[in-house]
């Protein structure tokens, strides 16, 4: 073959090759709601993690396969093993929901306990019922260790040699001769945590979820080893999993995805930095370049991939309306599972918006000032702060806070964080208002936060002073 021509044919081959590499994605975030809407419910009593009953299900090793057999005892747990891991859980668990910041109060061991006994209160002369009431507890969670079970066996595994030899008429015949057995130690390790929301006025259960982890494991032993493993480590892991997954079925929070930008076909020149952009990571100028090749050549991918990053910066409201006006005026069937898939998601959001807002507990200030024509206008607009605004005129700052806050967090919304501090301010918590005020002059720049942070620093000297 020509030297030239292989060496051209190579780089053609490695060429069509790169430009079938791996997809280019976008990370898309999404405000979830909780499976146990928790919006009313948030002065909380956390009672302690009850143990596993029945200890840990650690039976006798089994054997199997056949071969040379030895005996392997399972790692002697502590008979404590149960109450150290509720323990441990316990506070993962406290630790989980505290650092959420969704809940107003949160009561925990040993007052918690005190709460949760059915006879609470008896010693003070009160019903359970009004000492949950004396302290403003409108719900008690409690969780217990409902299984437990790990599960160990040694595979034996016969290594074998073949050999070739020739019979006395010259045909070769292959032989399979037992050279050894290899040991394999295989443990699979099972937790579960059953949770219960109870309202300590009429003791009725108003839900229970449960949440479970697995891990396996398999090494080689050798022969005549002692004991197996210990996996307490593990389990600890895998109960700081489980206290994630019933946390997030209690608060809202954030779920992610990894979905494909539509490919640059039919091919739009102009559009194709945009792809360079979200490689990098770049997602805000790819949006600019995309929404412009939209705007101006009606390029289907260019409108797909527009609405795609608006969603993953936080702007879902948005992203609907661009997929809906790429589907009406284009008609490209393409759209259409976008356009499915945002309308799923913002319907997720608006309900995780509703759990946000607390509407069951009052503002803990009754002396704060009115804010109405103090904060910053809604442009950009962002329709979903509509009802923060209408708040803010009813004096309901809590409320208005979290849609706020939420609003800065997700796409960094001058007027939601502006907005966010200067509540924060009015409600006396001075630090926190400043170093969200600092946050926002240092990540936007604007001169529009100065006035603020000068006006929070100058109330936080005064009253250092007193």
């Amino acid at each position: 073959m020509n030297r030239k021509f292989y060496f051209s044919l190579v780089a053609a081959v490695a060429l069509a090759l790169a430009s079938c590499g791996s997809p280019i994605v976008v990370r898309t975030k999404t405000l979830t709601p909780s499976d146990i809407d928790m919006g009313s419910m948030r002065n909380v009593a956390i009672a302690s993690t009850d143990a596993y009953s029945g200890g840990l299900k650690n039976s006798s090793i089994r054997f199997t396969g056949s071969g040379d057999y030895f005996s392997m005892s399972p790692y002697s747990y502590g008979s404590t093993i149960h109450v150290d891991l509720s323990k441990h859980f316990n506070a993962k668990f406290i630790d989980d929901i505290q650092s959420t910041g969704y809940f107003t109060k949160v009561i925990v061991p040993p007052d918690s306990d005190m709460l949760a006994k059915p006879g609470a209160g008896e010693s003070l002369g009160l019903t359970r019922a009004e000492l949950a009431k004396k302290n403003k507890i409108d719900a008690i969670i409690s969780t217990n260790v409902s299984n437990m079970t790990l599960d160990e066996y040694v595979e034996t595994i016969p290594v074998y040699k073949y050999e070739s030899k020739k019979d006395k008429n010259g045909k070769t015949k292959t032989e399979k001769k037992l050279v050894r057995y290899d040991y394999s130690l295989h443990q699979t390790a099972y937790l579960e945590v059953e949770l219960k929301v109870t309202d300590p006025i009429t003791n009725k259960v108003i839900a229970s979820k449960k949440a479970s982890d697995k891990y396996s494991t398999s090494k080689y032993v050798s022969y005549g080893a002692g004991r197996s493993d210990s996996l307490e480590s593990k389990f600890e892991e895998m109960l700081d999993n489980i206290s994630i997954k019933l946390a997030n079925m209690m608060i809202p929070h954030y779920t992610y995805r990894e979905v494909e930008v539509m490919d640059n076909k039919p091919k739009l020149d102009s559009a194709g930095l945009a792809y360079d952009y979200v490689k990098n990571g770049g997602y805000v100028q790819a949006l600019e370049v995309f929404k412009a090749c939209w705007e101006v050549s009606k390029h289907v991918p260019s409108g797909y991939n527009a609405a795609l990053l608006m969603h993953a910066l936080g702007r879902i409201d948005e992203a609907v309306e661009l997929a809906q006006s790429v589907s009406d005026e284009t008609g490209a069937p393409e759209i259409l599972p976008l356009l499915g898939n945002l309308k799923a998601m913002q319907a997720l959001e608006r309900k995780a918006m509703t759990q946000l807002v607390d509407n069951g507990v009052q503002d803990v200030q009754e002396d704060i000032p009115d804010l109405t024509g103090k904060t910053m206008e809604n442009k950009p607009f962002r329709a979903y702060l509509d009802p923060a605004y209408e708040y803010v005129k009813k004096g309901e700052f809590a409320q208005a806070f979290e849609l706020f806050k939420y609003g800065w967090e997700t796409e960094k919304h001058l007027p939601s964080g502006y907005n966010a501090a200067l509540i924060l301010g009015a409600q006396n918590k001075l630090d926190e208002a400043i170093a969200l005020a600092e946050e926002i002059k240092t990540q936007t720049g604007s001169p529009e936060i100065l006035p603020l942070l000068g006006e929070l620093k100058s109330k936080a000297e005064k009253q250092t002073k007193k």
